[in-house]
């Protein structure tokens, strides 16, 4: 539990646009990161997550020190930490974390501060982790938001934009949100399909992916193999059917997509269907 002191300063910092007078901001920034997976939802969410991220973003530390914290989040004790859950709402930890580093890696596409052996690390243990990610709830009322998977999307989106991932990793990324978003263990309803379209918008807007793959890529997410039993194949079903509707109605009214909003429609015809 972060110390009354503590809070009392970052709830300071909130209301003073986070300029984090009279504080040794490295030292401030481990507190939070020991902190990052906190059980209370106010203090996670309202004051460790916004102070934190102000304190990566801001230019309040520098490059080395940006390094080090980002290999200290992509590390067994942070971005893999109990991926078994045998500790009681770990994901928290693991969640906030990939939030963080969403982060980072915005701060990189802005300075290009990152050193490009961490950022192709992080890309590399970031994948690993989704994969393995099993807790996806989005929404607990113990301890207020989890959301994994929409911090996941939302650390995808820097993903796509960093110029060093050309078309291989792009794609990799494309597959990974693929395998993943067809579950059929439950239903995604916490904004995941727009967070994780934002992703794919930004890994398209690279225009460095030709047609025949993103038509396959669309063409994958309706082949999926549905539960004979209920209410799993509603799960599975209306995941995809969701996030292919949310990607189609982003790009609907773009003359270059059009053969994006051409291939949803037929998928959805043709694929996705509970009968």
């Amino acid at each position: 539990m972060l110390e009354q002191k503590t809070v009392e300063y970052l709830k300071k910092q909130k209301k003073s646009n986070f300029e984090f007078e009279k504080a040794d901001k490295l030292e401030l920034a481990h507190v939070l990161i020991e902190h990052i997976g906190e059980h209370d939802s106010e203090l996670r969410d309202e004051l460790i997550y916004p102070n934190l991220a102000h304190l990566l973003f801001d230019k309040h530390l520098d490059e080395t020190d940006l390094n080090k914290i980002t290999k200290l989040l992509i590390s067994e004790k942070y971005l893999h930490f109990d991926l078994e859950n045998y500790v009681e709402y770990s994901v928290l930890t693991r969640s906030f974390t990939v939030l963080q580093l969403a982060v980072l890696v915005g701060v990189h596409n802005r300075d290009f501060i990152i050193h490009g052996k961490i950022i192709q690390d992080l890309y590399e243990k970031f994948l690993d982790y989704f994969a393995k990610e099993e807790d996806k709830r989005g929404y607990d009322e113990e301890v207020g938001f989890m959301h994994s998977m929409a911090h996941a999307a939302d650390l995808f989106a820097q993903l796509m934009k960093v110029e060093l991932f050309r078309q291989n990793e792009i794609k990799t990324m494309f597959k990974a949100i693929t395998d993943k978003y067809k579950t059929k263990e439950m239903f995604f309803m916490y904004d995941e399909d727009e967070r994780f379209v934002n992703a794919i918008m930004n890994g398209l807007e690279r225009d460095i992916l030709d047609q025949d793959f993103i038509e396959g890529w669309i063409t994958d997410l309706g082949n999926f193999r549905k539960p004979k039993v209920f209410p799993q194949a509603y799960f599975i079903t209306n995941n995809v059917k969701v996030f292919l509707r949310s990607l189609y109605f982003r790009v609907v009214d773009e003359d270059k997509y059009q053969f994006v909003a051409k291939k949803i429609k037929q998928v959805l015809k043709e694929k996705v269907k509970l009968k």
